[in-house]
């Protein structure tokens, strides 16, 4: 402890009342310019006034603070110590390990140290974490190097600037004690003037993995560690332009806006002598407006009529100015210059800006006087490789994705992000929840109904605020996330409301009231709750859901019903998809391979107990940014160009349903752009084949607008086919995330015509017969080139040949379970328990009855009673089957399954057949190309659709139910040498076929230990569950989306060519 006394009587990271030492306020961006000139380049990091210090530190690393070695003094050998990138966790680097929880602190719950407390003194229990201790094994990282200043920067005022450090830190420069900082998701900056020189200098910081203020960072995530974010210094004058706050705020009649810039200075003898000049530039620098003020010297009681101490006021109209928007994300630069009192230029600082305005009116929020609906996602800042280090260049491709996907909005989860992604925002057009780096799950809201955490809540607020309040990105303020709700949340929101009263302040957690949050953002909620607040007529605040569809396995259903919500009630203004991407880690196999990995995957000391390890892996994007199957869907609901059917009461007669078959209703629920930035193309499909296409006039619509055209197929239609016709929203010109083609959304619908035939019974055929032959456990059905082959103590078939090939080696016979998804996740989670029956191992079949006979020479029966009993539950289900074998080697499959209705509901009813390697060319006519769920199909067309087998299987994080396809007719199998199995049915069924069994899925934690057989697994299901989530958490599954436990009947034909 001796060498932390200069700076503290007992352990700082211990002490809520010790936040920081001798940090600066938190300000805006400096740039430290040289001129005017080069501030109009908005870039802080091209002035010779600048130095970036990233790259290769000394590092060493301590099981905990108190056992460091003095390695800031002069002296210190540091020759043996290694070498660490910063930017960077040091987790990611070789050093400690990475931890994932959810909830709990990431620590022995079951230690006797102070950092535990047994309420009861309950022996052999968990107990609870006690704020603020925290473990003494606490690893800590050392970071030491040198650096050079020039002697010109010696005149000048000089700041070291760390944007981001996990968790607290302590900072030496050329051996003096300088500073103490927390918070680890906002920037902290020191002066160190006084212990520089010119020349070399050394710099050595200390980083303590825990704090105290872990427990305000309890975030659903990992627990990273280190300088993970760019460290700079800043050579600023001593007279100096310290930070500044510009309102930009267009008027919605006229085509002007009015900025108001308050400047601050540093405050010296004569300050107010000085002067400060506001101009205001577009972004090909042309000046538009200028404004110079004086520097006022003392404040006022109020700050609304003149600006504060030390403060200069500029206020400016700006003719013709293009409104900031998500969709035109027109910016401006604000140039601001400190003047001496004989006229020199001594200080220059800049930003950019945006004119937008945000307001609730009547319970809903307008956004420049438009109704905003918020298409949105969560982001964790996160990158497989490089941990809470992200680039420049993966920050860009996440936004060009996300834009693509039709999403205009960003909650930071949960703590503000590096500066760089708000400037991103800015200029690529995504509106931003900035949220407060405050989580204290792991003890609910014992720390915001605690005065004596007051100040670090309100802190955390002011810091945030005070950091990123120039983005015209970012529309609302957030309290941060699962906290409870108390007195220091409201602290927070009045601070905030006071200072910044130009946007919106929320918070969820808790269900917060007014005084708290603008909104109602409550997360997961599901569908009658979201009802009940649309009807609360107490409380008509906006509905933004802070999260909803989450995301675990795969999950993602009930999409359709955000636009329906959207589209119907005027406060439902959206919410954020929980959420963005994958947070793994990359780790190595034995054999050196990378995969993904997630919690558990580092041996961890300490994981989660109460939560899937898996549950990083959240995302509607994998790691790498690959788009899961949900992420179509998503991008399908989120198109702001919608053509809809119509379907309206006839005015003549409203007893009559006219459904006015041809006419469709196009819709523009853009905020700004009219329907010349898009274009419309339309296919017709015949049975799933595409016999016509071609474009259709798109008409004009401006932002909001809406209108019906009519839409003729121009087709000589055929009996018993079946017509579709879908419209594709292209893009008509290129953007900067897109190409023009670029396809937003596809919407298909019935045309008039007739159904589907099916067209696969077998003829009577008198010239090839059938032979039934038995043996002692077979039974073979064989024609002029074929056999069939029955296992007769089951009932299935285990071979059916025809010309040579092989073309089942196994049923198909029943199957009622699935790999695992959102719905069933991990035993304890959702209807894990209900499901569980189903399970292969807890089935125990039988087989009840086998018969066999001829109908005349041509065909042969084959009748089986097959009974299903479970192992956990008394209740089973019969099977009743009938095989029809005709002579030319056509199988119809004729099954019932009666399932007692205590069963609640199951995955799927349905069979499984396994096919003999060689198989791997699909082509199907039903739901494609995405799979798809019946509560998840909006983006998935229906037509005729080619693959191979391997493509069917998607790489969940861990693997998990994938590929199925609704409302199939048909499908074929073919091999390498073209010959091929084909099944269909008069009635639509659902599919997947994979080179895996369900239980390699389930029993597989990554895909790179999925077992890849050669053999290829069928199902054919007559029924198949929803994947989920109800557009809320991902284990909801109403009634209308289940497999109600019933008797079901199915029918399908199997023709081997």
């Amino acid at each position: 402890m001796n060498q932390f006394q200069k700076f503290h009587t007992k352990n700082d990271w211990e002490n809520i009342d010790v936040t920081s030492i001798n940090r600066e306020q938190s300000h805006s961006q400096w740039g430290a310019y040289e001129s005017a000139e080069q501030a109009a380049s908005c870039n802080p990091t091209i002035s010779k006034w600048t130095k970036c210090l990233d790259g290769s530190w000394k590092f060493a690393y301590y099981s905990k603070p108190t056992i460091v070695d003095p390695f800031w003094k002069s002296g210190y050998d540091h020759s043996n110590w290694k070498e660490i990138m910063v930017p960077g966790n040091w987790e990611t680097q070789g050093y400690g390990e990475p931890i994932y929880t959810n909830t709990m602190y990431p620590w022995n719950h079951y230690s006797k140290d102070k950092h535990i407390i047994y309420p009861k003194n309950t022996e052999g229990v968990r107990g609870l974490p006690n704020p603020p201790y925290i473990p003494e094994e606490n690893p800590t990282g050392c970071y030491f190097r040198k650096f050079n200043v020039p002697g010109d920067w010696l005149d000048r005022e000089i700041f070291i600037h760390f944007k981001g450090v996990e968790t607290a830190f302590y900072l030496w420069i050329n051996g003096k004690e300088v500073g103490y900082s927390q918070d680890s998701k906002l920037p902290s900056e020191f002066n160190i003037t006084p212990f520089v020189s010119e020349g070399e200098n050394t710099i050595a910081v200390q980083v303590m993995r825990f704090a105290d203020s872990t427990y305000l960072e309890d975030q659903d995530y990992w627990y990273l560690s280190g300088i993970y974010r760019s460290v700079y210094l800043y050579a600023k004058p001593k007279a100096r332009i310290v930070d500044w706050k510009i309102d930009a705020i267009p008027d919605l009649h006229y085509g002007f806006g009015m900025v108001k810039a308050d400047v601050v200075i540093n405050r010296f003898n004569g300050f107010a002598n000085y002067k400060v000049k506001l101009d205001i530039l577009d972004m090909k620098d042309q000046l538009l407006a200028s404004g110079t003020s004086d520097i006022n010297p003392q404040a006022e009681y109020r700050a609304y009529e003149k600006p504060t101490a030390n403060t200069a006021r500029i206020q400016i109209k700006v003719e013709n100015i293009t409104q900031w928007t998500p969709e035109t994300p027109a910016l401006y630069k604000a140039i601001m210059t400190l003047i001496s009192p004989e006229g020199e230029n001594v200080d220059f600082e800049s930003c950019r800006i945006g004119f937008k305005k945000i307001e609730v009116v009547n319970g809903v929020i307008l956004l420049n006087g438009k109704r905003l609906i918020v298409r949105g996602v969560n982001r964790h800042e996160h990158e497989a490789h490089g941990g809470r280090t992200v680039t420049v260049e993966h920050m860009i491709d996440e936004i060009k994705l996300m834009k693509r996907l039709g999403i205009n909005s960003v909650r930071t989860c949960h703590y503000p992000d590096d500066p760089i992604w708000y400037d991103l925002c800015d200029e690529w057009g995504l509106l931003v929840v900035c949220e407060c780096n405050l989580e204290t799950h792991g003890v609910k809201g014992a720390l915001t109904h605690n005065p004596a955490w007051g100040t670090n809540f309100l802190e955390r607020a002011i810091r945030m605020v005070l950091t990123h309040k120039n983005h015209p990105s970012i529309y609302s303020w957030s309290l941060g996330n699962e906290s409870g709700v108390g007195a220091n949340h409201a602290a927070m929101a009045g601070w905030i409301k006071e200072y910044d009263p130009t946007r919106l302040c929320q918070y969820e957690s808790g269900r917060p009231g007014k005084n708290i949050s603008d909104i109602r953002g409550n997360m997961y909620a599901p569908q009658k709750y979201i009802m009940h607040m649309l009807t609360d007529t107490k409380d008509t605040r906006p509905i933004v859901l802070v999260e909803y569809l989450y995301q675990i396995r795969n999950a993602g259903g009930g999409m359709y019903k955000f636009y329906e919500l959207v589209e119907n009630y005027e406060r439902f203004q959206g919410g954020y998809i929980w959420d963005w991407k994958d947070k793994c880690l990359v780790a190595r196999t034995a054999e050196g391979k990378e995969y993904f990995a997630y919690g558990g995957d580092f041996d961890e000391n300490e994981k989660d107990w109460e939560c899937p390890y898996f549950m990083t892996n959240n995302g509607i994007v994998l790691p790498d940014l690959t788009l899961k199957p949900v992420a179509l869907e998503v991008k399908q609901i989120y198109c702001p160009i919608i053509i809809e059917e119509i379907e309206e009461i006839n005015p003549e007669n409203p007893w009559i349903l006219d459904e006015n078959k041809g006419k469709y209703r196009i819709k523009n629920r853009n905020l700004v752009l009219d329907t010349k930035n898009y274009e419309v193309s339309y296919a017709i499909r015949e049975n799933g084949y595409i016999v016509k296409t071609g474009l259709l006039e798109l008409p004009y619509l401006k932002a909001g607008e809406e209108t019906t055209i009519s839409f003729s197929a121009d087709l000589e239609k055929k009996a018993n086919a079946e017509y579709h016709v879908e419209f594709s929203v292209k893009y008509a010109i290129d953007t900067r995330f897109a190409q023009a083609g670029y396809e937003l959304a596809c919407y298909q619908f019935r045309l008039d015509g007739g159904e589907y035939q099916y067209n696969l019974d077998a003829a009577d055929d008198l010239q090839n017969s059938v032979d039934i032959k038995e043996q002692e456990k077979l039974l073979k059905v064989e024609g002029t080139d074929f056999e069939v082959t029955f296992d007769k103590t089951t009932g299935v078939i285990n071979s059916y040949l025809k010309k040579g090939v092989e073309y089942i080696v196994n049923g198909p016979v029943e199957c009622f379970t699935r790999p695992w998804s959102g719905i069933d996740a991990e035993d304890g989670w959702g209807l894990y328990s209900v499901w569980k029956v189903f399970d292969d191992k807890n089935t125990i079949p039988a087989l009840k009855k086998f018969k066999a006979e001829a109908l005349g020479n041509t065909k042969a029966v084959i009748e089986t009673i097959r009974e299903v009993k479970f192992t956990c539950n008394p209740y089973g289900i019969l099977i009743f089957t009938v095989y029809t074998i005709s002579g030319d080697g056509k199988i119809k499959v004729q099954t019932t399954f009666n399932i007692a209705s205590s069963l609640q509901h199951l995955p799927r009813v349905g069979v499984e057949m396994v096919l003999p390697e060689g198989f791997e060319t699909l082509e199907y006519y039903g739901r494609g190309p995405v799979e798809n769920y019946r509560d998840r199909k909006h983006s998935a067309k229906l037509g005729v659709f080619k693959n191979n087998i391997e493509n069917e299987h998607f790489a969940f994080i861990p693997p998990s139910e994938n590929g199925g396809h609704e409302e199939t007719r048909w499908l074929t199998l073919t091999n390498g040498e073209g010959r091929a199995i084909k099944i269909a049915s008069p009635v639509p069924f659902h599919f997947d076929v994979h080179h895996n069994t369900i239980e390699d899925y389930k029993n597989a934690k990554h895909d790179h230990e999925l077992i890849r057989r050669k053999e290829c697994y069928l199902h054919i299901d007559v029924a198949h569950s929803g994947i989920g989530s109800d557009m809320g958490w991902s284990t909801f599954l109403p009634d209308s989306e289940r497999v109600k436990a019933q008797n079901y009947i199915m029918e399908f034909t199997i023709c081997a060519e």
